[in-house]
């Protein structure tokens, strides 16, 4: 059987940590959220502290590391908080060369429910600009696509 990546995403606090937890605990999960607690960025992997420059630097080049070791362990993974499309296709390129199922997860939830649970972490000009600068995943980008509104 081929091994699966799951993509999830969706606009801070659209739920899925939440998600992931629930329903993928199974899979190795790859998320910068949990390096960024790991690395005592963020307090906790629930607080999202955006670390400095070098520390962000430091935690793509795990994170890169992390994506490396599952595809030469052949181990089916969810990689949380992929918003940014123009950062995608390096990450899923070598999942579909090593012969994986990708699954994309978009969690469309109206923007003032997640500023709404956000509130204390993310102010709400900074969700706007998230917002305003937010790329689904579209079809042609993996095999399998979910859409949860």
């Amino acid at each position: 059987m081929k091994p699966i990546m799951i993509i999830l995403c969706g606009l801070p606090g659209a739920g899925k940590s939440t998600f992931k937890n629930t329903f993928l605990s199974s899979y190795l999960s790859i998320s910068r959220d949990y390096l960024r607690y790991a690395y005592n960025i963020s307090p906790s992997e629930e607080i999202k502290i955006v670390g400095t420059k070098e520390q962000e630097e430091l935690i793509t080049k795990v994170f890169n590391y992390e994506v490396d070791t599952a595809i030469k362990c052949e181990k089916s993974c969810v990689l949380d908080n992929m918003n940014n499309k123009k950062y995608r296709p390096d990450l899923i390129r070598p999942f579909k060369k090593a012969g994986y199922t990708i699954i994309g997860v978009n969690f469309k939830t109206p923007l003032e429910i997640c500023k709404e649970r956000r509130k204390d972490q993310i102010s709400e000009e900074v969700m706007d600009k998230i917002a305003s600068n937010f790329h689904y995943i579209e079809q042609e980008e993996v095999d399998i696509l979910y859409n949860i509104l």
